[in-house]
């Protein structure tokens, strides 16, 4: 439990963080504060497309030469390192995809920032639990709850979190791990 609280913290962190960070980066490319389509009222037609566009490319460089800079570390979606890896999920791998989103979010993409939320939360809960040596099954499980502590995180919703790691993340890891006694009765 005390484990699950801490990634718990770090989700809700990454959360804060996340949020300013696209706050900046809107405020960069846009130079207004505000909601994004009350802003986008506000500009020019030629800027309402040059900015996604923009920001879209500049998504897709970092994506591309980021993960070209650190090459393949492993398996870099959470739902891979639990059910057929060993809950290691690469540091800088997922901090360049936060970055792309964050870009993408900040520029004006219609993506949605819980899917960098949750995967930099299960990527930072991972690393936690490499750097104090922990075998794969509670690797696995810390992936488990970073997911749930970012889900829960980017919509304010604790339970929602916890049931979407249960289900989706851990769910899949748990009916591997008994199919062969399943099948074998």
């Amino acid at each position: 439990l005390m484990m699950a609280g801490v990634v718990g913290f770090i989700g809700g962190v990454v959360n804060l963080l996340f949020f300013i960070s696209v706050e900046h980066v809107k405020w960069f490319f846009l130079r207004k504060p505000g909601d994004p389509v009350e802003i986008a009222e506000m500009i020019s037609p030629w800027e309402r497309a040059l900015i996604p566009a923009l920001g879209g490319l500049i998504a897709g460089w970092i994506l591309h030469f980021g993960l070209r800079l650190v090459r393949q570390q492993g398996p870099t979606n959470l739902l891979e390192a639990v059910v057929a890896g060993d809950g290691k999920l690469p540091f800088r791998s997922g901090l360049i995809r936060a970055g792309s989103s964050l870009v993408s979010i900040g520029t004006g993409a219609s993506i949605g920032r819980e899917g960098g939320i949750t995967q930099l939360a299960a990527t930072l809960a991972s690393k936690w639990g490499q750097l104090q040596n922990w075998p794969p099954y509670r690797l696995r499980l810390l992936v488990g709850c970073g997911a749930a502590s970012g889900i829960a995180a980017a919509y304010n919703a604790p339970i929602a979190g916890a049931v979407f790691a249960a289900l989706v993340v851990l769910g899949n890891f748990s009916m591997n791990l008994f199919a062969p006694l399943l099948v074998s009765s």
